[in-house]
């Protein structure tokens, strides 16, 4: 599989830039199938004429449902346009997957977890801090998180610039970011993503027809599993996630067995004072989510997605079918 990619058009701090450095390693140029990542690729026709003779033709999207809330707003037209080129498209919305097979009247759009890798931390179950956040700031509810977890021994990592007294940590490399993270018995996870009201405004055809990834666009909240979800899982700490209305983590993890939830902040106050005073009580969970982490890593999708094998799948599908 040739990996052929272009980073051009993301947002900044948007990309999960080891994901691509990790894939390269699968790179055959060689291959009559192109693996694409990366926003470019789906809008640039300069690269699709590059590839067109190539015999199957793939594209990572893992920025859905990003593409239906664009400023100005797109015309389904156009986004329709940017996936035609692509024999099948490995999606992380799976309303997005439902929505864009539904239009096409055809399964070229899959669901697949958000990949990851970690090749530089394994868990250390002798953790010294209780919980952390790894990532920006971009709603109340990682405010409300985040000032939950200080009350704590706690590590807070971000790349967003912003003066805060609570970040302990600025910019770090992604094999620091792990091994932050092993020595922290939880950390935070929300699937979520959180548009302004008049960006909903502006896509309203989206929100309209899109009712999956939309039903709660009332609420300004959309669907968007994160890899740090598995992140945590793969050094060892025990995933904290905030219930939402898709829950998408369920198609991953399984709830009390894998991970922990928490439906407010009264409720995640009480589970860090727990985690913090009985920690052994929560490492089978931590363990067993570790192992399922396990699964979603980048040779696991590059399996899936190389040999189209659905034998492969070891997520649920229940949002797409």
């Amino acid at each position: 599989m040739h990996i052929v990619f272009d980073f051009s058009h993301e947002t900044p701090g948007g990309l999960v830039q080891y994901i691509n450095e990790s894939l390269l390693e699968f790179d055959d140029p060689s291959s009559d199938h192109v693996l694409m990542n990366g926003l470019a690729c789906a809008r640039s026709k300069e690269i699709q004429e590059r590839y067109k003779d190539r015999k199957r033709k793939s594209l990572l999207a893992l920025w859905s449902p990003c593409e239906f809330l664009e400023s100005p707003a797109l015309p389904l037209t156009t986004i329709f346009d940017w996936y035609a080129y692509f024999d099948d498209v490995y999606c992380v919305c799976p309303f997005t997957v439902k929505y864009m097979n539904s239009l096409y009247d055809e399964d070229k759009f899959k669901y697949i977890p958000y990949p990851f890798t970690n090749y530089s931390c394994s868990p250390d179950w002798n953790k010294e801090y209780t919980s952390s956040w790894f990532g920006g700031v971009h709603g109340s509810d990682h405010m409300h998180g985040i000032n939950e977890i200080t009350k704590h021994k706690y590590k807070f990592l971000t790349k967003q610039q912003f003066n805060s007294p609570v970040v302990t940590h600025f910019d770090v490399s992604t094999e620091q970011k792990f091994r932050e993270i092993n020595e922290c018995k939880s950390s935070l996870s929300f699937n979520l993503l959180y548009p302004s009201s008049s960006l909903l405004e502006q896509n309203s055809h989206f929100v309209r027809d899109n009712k999956g990834a939309f039903s709660h666009a009332q609420d300004m909240i959309a669907p968007q599993f994160k890899v740090r979800t598995h992140e945590i899982a793969s050094v060892g700490a025990l995933i904290l996630c905030k219930k939402d209305p898709w829950n998408l983590i369920e198609d991953f993890y399984n709830e009390g067995a894998e991970y922990v939830s928490f439906s407010t902040f009264e409720e995640l106050r009480e589970l860090l004072k727990d985690i913090s005073a009985n920690w052994d009580n929560y490492v089978s969970i931590a363990k067993a989510g570790y192992s399922k982490s396990q699964f979603y890593t980048i040779e696991k999708m590059i399996n899936y997605i190389e040999n189209n094998d659905e034998s492969l799948i070891t997520w649920s599908l229940a949002n797409v079918r």
